[in-house]
């Protein structure tokens, strides 16, 4: 790497592969009520794929054996909107700038949902609990000490959503081997997960589709599951019979791309008189989006089972929920932390 000879995705030789470009919805939610692809179609070398061409199945849940209700929504819109930067169309083309140039061809009307600012409820087409609720946790462990007897501390804390992006873009490298697989290379954390992913999305043997990871330049979490844009690349590049590949632009990422934390945690922790720590109560909220990553669950129960530390104490409830919101989907994201220096 300190040399220059760390090879990405964007380093990999891919002679005639096409290059995709996605048509995004600028917009959280919504009804899509018109999709003129047909200007971008007619230029010479572009390919034009929509939600009727491409449909592969959204990837799993980590559900932790439960059951939590999980969004029903398509990776590529159909008629409906449910998470900003949703993808509207997916334009090929064998050049990159062409592929750019077609995608400022395709129009759409998007009759936006002004209300999409608050939580998900099931209208929005997403299989939650009236007040977007996914799932809930409760970890109880002693008993709380008599009134009277404790002093007490409350702490409120709000993590603000952050966008996971790392130095190196999400991106997708995919076409068909000399023994017909669906041959795939992408910066992910967890590649044999991807390999299932991929073929559960597209119908196939986990044998049908090989993945292989570059080097890849950054992730922390941000990488370890494959979303909605990944898997129509896949699906793009098996249906045409072509190799396709994806660099999604820092544009892309901001829009599309996965964010991390966004907890709010309210606490409050007792104490005897002299100070000796006794009981800890405390609710957590977690945000997810209009999809699911397969880690999107994990925060809300790690957070929850990690209380109350090292700390000994007599007793401890904690309550933690997942709440569905309009937004961009939340993952693991473990970003390092750089100390101030001290002056």
């Amino acid at each position: 790497m300190v040399t220059g000879r760390g090879r990405f995705l964007a380093d990999l030789p891919a002679p005639g592969a096409l290059h995709a470009v996605f048509v995004r919805s600028p917009h959280p939610r919504g009804r899509l009520l018109s999709l003129d692809c047909d200007a971008a179609r007619a230029m010479p070398g572009v390919v034009v794929l929509t939600a009727s061409e491409l449909a592969p199945s959204m990837p799993a849940v980590n559900r932790f054996g439960q059951h939590p209700a999980v969004p029903l929504s398509q990776p590529m819109a159909c008629d409906r909107i449910d998470w900003p930067g949703q993808a509207l169309a997916l334009v090929l083309a064998d050049e990159p700038a062409l592929a750019e140039a077609a995608a400022e061809q395709i129009a759409f009307d998007i009759d936006a949902d002004e209300s999409a600012e608050g939580p998900v409820g099931s209208q929005a087409g997403l299989a939650l609990a009236q007040d977007g609720e996914i799932i809930r946790w409760h970890l109880c462990a002693g008993s709380e000490p008599a009134p009277g007897e404790v002093r007490q501390v409350s702490l409120t804390m709000i993590q603000p959503r952050v966008a996971a992006v790392a130095l190196e873009a999400r991106g997708l490298l995919a076409g068909i081997d000399e023994q017909g697989r669906l041959d795939v290379w992408v910066p992910t954390q967890s590649p044999a997960r991807a390999r299932d992913d991929i073929a559960h999305a597209l119908g196939l043997q986990a044998a049908q589709v090989r993945v292989r990871v570059p080097d890849v330049g950054g992730a922390f979490g941000s990488k370890a599951s494959l979303g909605p844009d990944e898997l129509l690349v896949a699906a793009a590049a098996w249906r045409e019979r072509r190799t396709v590949r994806w660099l999604a632009s820092r544009s892309d990422e901001f829009l599309a791309g996965v964010h991390g934390r966004g907890g709010r945690w309210q606490a409050v922790l007792q104490s005897d008189r002299d100070g000796a720590l006794r009981y800890l109560r405390a609710d957590l909220c977690f945000p997810v989006g209009g999809w699911l990553p397969y880690s999107a669950l994990v925060p809300a129960r790690n957070a929850a089972r990690i209380l109350p530390g090292p700390y000994r104490l007599a007793g401890s409830e904690v309550h933690a929920r997942v709440q569905a919101e309009p937004r961009a989907a939340v993952n693991i994201y473990l970003a390092p932390v750089v100390p101030r220096p001290r002056c």
